[in-house]
């Protein structure tokens, strides 16, 4: 006499089914890494397509900070807003909302109050490795090749407090923030620069995508290398208060190695601000002829 099979056969449990899902998807990601390990070893891709691959896995499975922005009906965008990493250092002083106004056309720099802490502050977070200052931007993907010279910072007191506004350099470079960190520390490296007038280094710099590739020379003639992660356009001139200080928090100090690139948007106005946050690839130990040699 043949066995009828169960009417109601036993299916698995929902803590069985996830454990079964999680070993696939573990298999799958071991076979894969495998294989592209196995593609280098052999020639078939190089070391640049390797790290960028790893780091745009490893930016991938960390959850970031969302930050929503909502256009207006006259405002345009560039595409999708993507999301963001988390920017702002654990016990960061938070400034006294108070802003800086000025009649200049072009480029106004991010705005945002002096701390009232020491200016060796952020001298001091790294000082356990040599200050490396950047001297030389390239951006292959809109044939940017520019040099980077130190940027001009304003200072205003107001009832005794001293406020602190980044110029743009008047000529074609970029200008780094020299409060900001040095190439190859943890931190934040600023560099701001005109989009429409004196030179229009960042003239382009809206063309850049999540992927593409940055190099940045320095003093020690070595070359590091970082990828972008995220691409912003954000209300500034005519913004409230709120949202222009919250736009600030881009050029403060992080407790991670990031690149930070600003300029104005849109070509034809300076309404908004464009920032380009990139994280570190690689660092190439070999002496680079700086421009003009």
């Amino acid at each position: 006499m043949k066995t009828q099979p169960p009417s109601n056969p036993i299916k698995p449990k929902p803590v069985q089914r996830i454990r079964q899902t999680a070993l696939i998807i573990a298999g799958v990601l071991v076979i894969f890494f495998a294989t592209f390990n196995l593609l280098f070893d052999l020639g078939v891709i190089s070391q640049e397509d390797l790290d960028t691959l790893r780091v745009r896995i490893l930016y991938t499975a960390t959850p970031p900070v969302v930050v929503q922005y909502r256009p207006g009906a006259n405002e345009t965008t560039m595409g999708e807003t993507p999301q963001l990493i988390d920017i702002i250092p654990t016990n960061t002083p938070q400034p006294t909302p108070v802003l800086i106004t000025t009649e200049d056309s072009g480029f106004l720099p991010l705005q945002i109050e002096q701390l009232e802490i020491e200016q060796s502050q952020q001298e001091n977070t790294n000082n356990e490795t040599p200050l490396v200052v950047p001297i030389e931007l390239i951006i292959p993907s809109i044939n940017l090749d520019a040099p980077i010279i130190q940027a001009e910072q304003d200072e205003i007191i107001t009832d005794g407090v001293t406020y602190a506004q980044w110029q743009a350099p008047n000529e074609f470079a970029g200008g780094w923030h020299r409060d900001s960190a040095g190439l190859g520390q943890i931190g934040n490296t600023v560099i701001n620069g005109h989009h429409n007038i004196n030179g229009e280094v960042f003239k382009d710099l809206d063309k850049l995508t999540e992927g593409d590739r940055i190099s940045v020379y320095g003093e020690d003639g070595n070359r590091y290398s970082f990828l972008v992660t995220n691409v912003m356009i954000l209300e500034e001139r005519d913004a409230p208060l709120e949202q222009r200080l919250e736009n600030a928090r881009w050029i403060l100090p992080s407790d991670d190695e990031r690149l930070t690139l600003i300029t104005c948007w849109p070509y034809y106005s300076n309404t908004h601000r464009l920032v380009i946050v990139a994280k570190p690839l690689e660092t190439d130990s070999f002496k680079h002829a700086q421009l003009g040699d």
